[in-house]
């Protein structure tokens, strides 16, 4: 779960520059929280990570539904 926090804090963190700036800089997702202004290795990007989550998110609770 760490990592999926991780996650949520960046996507939520971008979303807020792009809705109150107008755009961001961060559209990649960087390996740890503590280092969101440093520079350091990045991986995909958060909407890519989004995207993953959410199938995954549907698809258990489709799963969940079938089975109840």
């Amino acid at each position: 779960m760490p990592r999926l926090n991780s996650w949520a804090v960046q996507f939520y963190a971008a979303r807020s520059d792009v809705a109150h700036e107008g755009r961001t800089d961060r559209l990649r997702l960087m390996p740890t929280v503590q280092k969101l202004n440093e520079e350091g290795p990045e991986y995909q990007s958060l909407i890519s990570y989004g995207r993953q989550i959410f199938q995954l998110c549907v698809g258990s609770v489709l799963f969940g539904t079938h089975l109840a």
